[in-house]
């Protein structure tokens, strides 16, 4: 949820709520939020998590313990997990939490703005007997206050790193900086676990300046280092939720680059970070994977992204797609990350997701609206198929549509045959001989056609050809741009409320 602070305690919340995120895209230091009347509302709440896009200083307070201390302990809490990201939030308050939160397992402070004991906070979590699976304690850094930057307590303070480990021995649930990511780390890390879970990566984004540079100190090595280690790391197979900054480049797995001309793509390749494909090109092997949220960064062929996750990932469940506004080359030249939806850059290729039932999207914007460059025939298989559309059309006119799309892509084919005409013989079938492991050997014959019209072409043909075929039949929750995710019948009314049909 997105919302200003003068909305948290109005807001309508559900007495049945279980699970509560809230995004705080314009937090005001004047401004004191008592999330009191959230938990009086909310008393089955498990999982509470507040993240503001920058430190504001200490504008949260929490007053319901102070009402209810020295009340029976039936007044416990349900709450599981706690993550707090750029918010200020003083430690009494937050150690009189902790006296109500005995089920708590996950436990997440992120860039807190505040002079913090440590030490202090740690031994009380001992002496509750609370059992963490999962934390991370983080300050904001002084120097940097505006710039997002977090500081790790552990490696401001080495003595702490035993004491973390004491109030979370064995954990499954990896949180670090991007700034930390060294192929080093990511082995010491790899020797403090068998099994990894959650792997989520912090970096310098939104924050700050509306230019935000993809070849920054922060994010120069993770993308290429992450994506090598999901590619490499046993760990990883039981892997269900990641959250990162990607370059799809490194997916690319048979070059086939940016696209040809005729996207647009090679026209601005000389103001993009060069990014090449890894010499030894692989899969993710968490292929079990529920839950994925990626920022993209750069310019780079969708049909790669897209027709990737729809192959190796096919359990996903979630899935939430951002990009920074702008990125900016090592020239300095600005190229604007694009997320593109049109049914000629594959976003169809989703559609292979059984089992997806949210799917976040933050298009290409930049004041552009989404109709603009988009048909209804482009996103319509979005729609479940056995409901009506709202629009006064039937689902017959909109495939008429894409097969007169695909039917145009000619020229793109043509380009694509010759381009693929030029490669030694059999060229595909070596390269996944050589690199694929036996278990994945059928996902790389899947793969062949990656980033190619034809993956394309085919996908549209079994999606309005075939029948039975249902386009994400677990889909129930659809954001293209919107603030809150919605029906995709009513998302898709709402991105086309503009156009009449």
């Amino acid at each position: 949820m997105d919302a200003l602070d003068a909305t948290l305690t109005t807001f309508p919340y559900p007495a049945t709520l279980t699970s509560l995120e809230l995004d705080l895209m314009f937090p005001n230091p004047t401004n004191v939020v008592d999330l009191d009347p959230i938990l009086q509302s909310c008393p089955l709440l498990e999982a509470l998590s507040v993240k503001a896009n920058k430190v504001s200083g200490n504008w949260m307070v929490w007053t319901i313990l102070k009402k209810h201390h020295g009340q029976d302990q039936d007044q416990h809490l349900r709450l599981r997990s706690l993550i707090l990201k750029n918010i200020g939030f003083p430690q009494p308050q937050l150690e009189n939490v902790l006296l109500f939160t005995p089920a708590l397992r996950v436990l997440k402070l992120m860039s807190i703005d505040g002079n913090y004991d440590w030490i202090s906070l740690m031994n009380l979590i001992k002496t509750l007997g609370i059992r963490l699976d999962a934390v991370d304690f983080s300050i904001c850094d002084s120097r940097s206050r505006f710039s997002g930057l977090r500081q790790p307590v552990s490696s401001s303070s080495p003595e702490l790193a035993p004491r973390m480990h004491e109030i979370c021995p064995l954990t499954a649930d990896w949180t670090f900086e991007a700034l930390t990511v060294t192929s080093s780390f990511l082995k010491t890390l790899s020797l403090r676990t068998s099994v990894v879970t959650t792997l989520e990566l912090y970096w310098n984004s939104y924050v700050g300046s509306d230019f935000n540079s993809c070849c920054t100190k922060d994010l120069k090595d993770a993308p290429r280092l992450i994506h090598e280690y999901l590619c490499t790391s046993p760990q990883l197979v039981h892997l269900r939720t990641l959250k990162a900054p990607i370059r799809p480049e490194y997916m690319d797995l048979f070059g086939r680059g940016t696209g040809n001309s005729a996207d647009g793509y090679n026209t601005i390749a000389e103001q993009i970070p060069i990014v090449m494909p890894s010499p030894h090109p692989a899969i993710w092997m968490c292929r079990g994977l529920e839950t994925l949220h990626v920022e993209i960064h750069g310019k780079s062929n969708p049909r790669v992204l897209f027709g990737y996750i729809s192959r190796v990932l096919p359990h996903l469940k979630e899935f939430h797609i951002d990009r920074p506004n702008v990125c900016e080359s090592e020239s300095g030249a600005i190229v604007y990350a694009t997320v593109d939806l049109q049914l000629r850059y594959g976003f169809c290729l989703l559609s292979r997701l059984k089992h997806l039932e949210r799917l976040f999207v933050v298009p290409n914007g930049n004041g552009v609206a989404l109709s603009s460059v988009c048909k209804m025939m482009d996103l319509s298989w979005l729609l479940d198929s056995t409901l009506p559309l709202s629009v006064d059309r039937d689902d017959t006119t909109y495939k008429a549509e894409r097969k007169e799309e695909v039917d145009g892509w000619e020229m793109q084919r043509g380009m694509e045959d010759y381009q693929e005409s030029t490669r030694p013989p059999g060229y595909v079938e070596l390269l996944s001989c050589r690199n694929a492991r036996e278990e994945d050997r059928e996902i790389w014959h899947q793969l062949r056609y990656l980033g190619m019209y034809l993956d394309v072409e085919e996908m549209v043909r079994e999606m309005d050809d075939s029948e039975g075929f249902s386009p994400l039949p677990s889909l129930c929750r659809l954001s293209l741009g919107s603030i809150f995710m919605q029906r995709p019948r009513v998302e898709l009314d709402f991105v086309f409320s503009d156009i009449e049909y």
